[in-house]
């Protein structure tokens, strides 16, 4: 989920309440304890998400961000799982947004023409990190994801198998599921512009489909800690003011998972946007020739290579996990709550350039909450795995259309972005560096 509670992006689409939605949005303020004319109430639209949820911004005893949450989610009961979690860190982090309440009530959210309602401080700053990328910003936004980490962190963790790595491998099932023959026509008959990023992004899933597979069934048997986790923490939701984090957004998918998680996808987004593009390929191109298939293929991706055993049996992918696996691995629980530190050992290129690389962040991390070895061998898997994963998805919901998008163009350049990724020569085993 792309969402922003507080925030919206560098150029947000502002425009005026229109006569359908302010009578609902007015109300809305009105439970929430806040009385405007439509002139105060700019509409964002999905404000350059792709969740489905609306959000507007309210100019009333400062400034406010009402959100109107997707009709298919998050259900009451979540949302006030959410809200206890946010209020618990607002208490403690200034870049947190705070929940308005309904007056007399304690509530913090409604419903109202079928959907969930929620009020929330509009945090200051911009998502400018890809813009302005510096060492010091990448290193307070992996502070600021570890002080919420550290806030949420239970006194005594359960552990289990990592739900974001039972997700990913069930959503390769699924795409195995898929009938070959529905891609292939698809794609001959998807939009001009469109076809060759798409059938990049299907080589480049071609290829790595089986590493991502046995990677993450190599991690359903380990057993880590679990907490509350954000699961959709990416460059557009971290917000700065210089080089100071201001606001983390976006609160909508918080489930129980591991802290790998957040960092894989906070990391992965941010430091590879903010590195070099592909080689033979500029990020101002709008069509895919110049780059190079990632070959050898798989004719679609569900053929096994040679020597490859097929995959285990469908994994289940329910979250709600036991408190303890049986016969959990004592040795991996000890290693993870003891964690050593080390102290950085930056590389001979590091040295060379001003840079700061995957691992120095994650001891920068580690400053704050203490990261164990296993969790940072977790994070560059569910890293490189999820690009797989996403590419997937992104074929899924453009070439076959399971998804209809406000923006189609935002949504093919978030499937391009994944594609150059994934054609980079050194993935999966990116340095994730970038120049000052």
């Amino acid at each position: 989920m792309n969402r922003f509670p507080s925030a919206t992006p560098i150029s947000p689409p502002h425009r005026k309440l229109i006569a359908e939605e302010a009578a609902v949005v007015l109300a809305v303020c009105r439970a929430f304890g806040i009385h405007v004319l439509p002139e105060a109430v700019e509409s964002l639209g999905n404000a350059g998400g792709f969740s489905g949820a609306r959000l507007w911004r309210v100019s009333a005893e400062g400034l406010w961000c009402l959100r109107a949450w997707p009709v298919e989610g998050p259900t009451r009961a979540e949302l006030i799982v959410i809200h206890d979690l946010m209020l618990q860190a607002a208490a403690v982090l200034p870049f947190v947004p705070r929940l308005r309440s309904v007056p007399g009530g304690g509530q913090t959210c409604i419903f109202l023409n079928g959907r969930l309602w929620e009020m929330t401080t509009w945090q200051p700053g911009q998502a400018d990190f890809h813009a302005d990328p510096t060492p010091s910003k990448l290193i307070a936004a992996v502070e600021a994801l570890a002080r919420l980490h550290r806030v949420w962190t239970p006194h005594r963790p359960d552990y289990g198998i990592c739900p974001a790595v039972l997700r990913r491998m069930g959503k390769l099932e699924a795409w195995q599921a898929l009938p070959r023959e529905r891609m292939e026509s698809a794609l001959g008959q998807s939009d001009a512009d469109l076809r060759p990023w798409a059938e990049q992004a299907l080589d480049a899933v071609r290829r790595w489909f089986v590493p991502a597979w046995e990677a993450l069934t190599a991690w359903s048997k380990i057993a880590v800690p679990l907490q509350p986790c954000l699961c959709d923490v990416w460059h557009d939701h971290i917000l700065f003011q210089g080089e100071t984090v201001t606001g983390i957004v976006d609160y909508g998918s918080v489930r129980l998972d591991n802290p790998a998680t957040d960092l894989a996808r906070l990391l992965g987004s941010m430091l590879f946007e903010a590195a070099r593009p592909a080689e033979g390929v500029s990020s101002s191109q709008s069509r895919a020739e110049g780059v190079s298939p990632p070959c050898p293929r798989l004719r679609f991706g569900f053929q096994r290579a040679e020597g490859v055993s097929p995959p285990c049996p469908p994994v289940t992918r329910q979250l709600t996990l036991p408190a303890r696996l049986q016969n959990e691995p004592a040795r991996l629980a000890a290693d993870i709550a003891r964690p050593e530190r080390q102290p950085a050992r930056p590389d001979e290129n590091a040295r060379r350039h001003p840079s700061l690389t995957w691992s120095q962040a994650l001891d920068a991390y580690d400053g704050i909450r203490p990261l164990s070895e296993p969790e940072r061998k977790l994070a560059e898997v569910l890293d490189w795995t999820g690009v797989v994963v996403a590419l997937t998805n992104w074929l899924r919901w453009l070439v076959l259309g399971e998804r209809r998008f406000e923006n189609p163009t935002e949504a093919a350049k978030r499937m391009r972005s994944l594609t150059q990724r994934a054609a980079c020569r050194s993935f999966p085993t990116e340095n994730y560096r970038f120049e000052n």
